[in-house]
């Protein structure tokens, strides 16, 4: 089909399936970061996955039309020395 006659839907099916491909991809390669190779802490892991889940809350909220702010990028949130000092948090070392 080409993309003059794409209807609508056919264009939405095409490139969402593509996308939600890519970002399964996307997830897949995150779970690679959880093997022995890597040292991490659970606040890591918790601060990856509340951005993840905020973005996946904001983009199903678009599909409903409500209008919630976005953030397009993820970083770590740097704690002081104090909330560093927590023993037993690396779960890979």
């Amino acid at each position: 089909m080409t993309e003059d006659k794409e209807g609508k839907l056919e264009k939405f099916e095409r490139l969402a399936g593509k996308r939600a491909t890519d970002i399964i991809k996307g997830f897949r390669q995150l779970a690679n970061l959880s093997g022995k190779n890597y040292a991490y802490t659970e606040d890591h892991v918790t601060q990856i996955f509340e951005a993840i889940e905020n973005e996946m809350k904001l983009t199903r909220a678009r599909f409903s039309q409500q209008d919630l702010s976005e953030t397009p990028e993820f970083s770590f949130v740097k704690k002081t020395s104090s909330e560093d000092e927590q023993p037993g948090l690396d779960t890979h070392q």
